[in-house]
Parts: C-alpha cells; structure tokens; sequence
C-alpha cells in the first residue's frame, strides 16, 4: 500500500489529475504502475511482475526501490516490510 509520497507530481498522477511537469504520454503508465504497488503486500509479490524490472538501488540510494514505468521513467519509493507500505513515493527521469 502506497503510504506516502516525495513529491507532488507523483499524488497528481495517483489521483487521476494531469501532471503538468511530466510527459503526457507516459502518465497513464506510470498511474498503473502506482496501482501495482499499491497492491503489493510483499516484496515476493514481485517476482511474478518481471516487466516491472524491481530492484533495489545501491550507493547513496541505498534502501530504495525502483519499478519501471517504460523506457527512462522509474517509480522509486522506501519499502517498509513490518507495514507492507511504500513511502516516499516519486516518478523520476532515469536519462
């Protein structure tokens, strides 16, 4: 269950609203993305959704998860396994 998110852009497509700062093209995509984690009850969950491409980011990201939305747009969140939610939720550019 998606608990929180990082920033605006993200709530806006979650709500169904157009996000201005975001191309049109790809919103749609990333709302079905945003209800796959909302679904998501474990990381095992997963497994079963390799177009997805989850993983987990290393570096100074470390702890953070990454879905694909399509070609050079990522959903990336903090998972909390003891509560099954994803917070701080964000849609990013990965160019």
């Amino acid at each position: 269950m998606i608990e929180s998110f990082a920033d605006k852009n993200a709530a806006l497509i979650w709500k169904g609203e157009y996000a201005k700062k975001l191309p049109r093209d790809m919103q749609e995509d990333a709302r079905d993305v945003l209800r796959i984690l909302n679904e998501i009850k474990s990381l095992h969950d997963w497994q079963s959704l390799p177009h997805l491409h989850a993983h987990k980011l290393g570096g100074d990201r470390q702890g953070t998860w990454s879905l694909r939305i399509c070609k050079g747009w990522r959903v990336t969140f903090l998972w909390n396994e003891e509560t099954s939610t994803a917070t701080v939720v964000s849609i990013e550019d990965y160019h």
